[in-house]
């Protein structure tokens, strides 16, 4: 028979390993996922928020295929 003890210690051990391999997963790095198109449109428009707010905004050059600011070697 197994320990309770031990049991729920095993348990705890297994629940912080895979909560490790969870956080490890690349989310938010594909270009074909809504989800991850969403994400990156999100950080744009924050980071444009703060640019504008740090009066930077007319550093970055509009791109011609998409119409938006970024960065020339980042793709639309």
């Amino acid at each position: 028979m197994i320990d309770p003890g031990a049991f729920t210690g095993w348990l705890g051990v297994s629940l912080l390993v895979l909560g490790g391999l969870v956080a490890a997963l690349p989310v938010g790095t594909c270009s074909q996922c809504n989800h991850c198109r969403e994400e990156r449109l999100r950080n744009e428009h924050a980071r444009r928020a703060r640019d504008t707010r740090d009066g930077l905004a007319g550093q970055l050059a509009v791109c011609p295929r998409c119409g938006r600011s970024h960065d020339q070697d980042i793709p639309c």
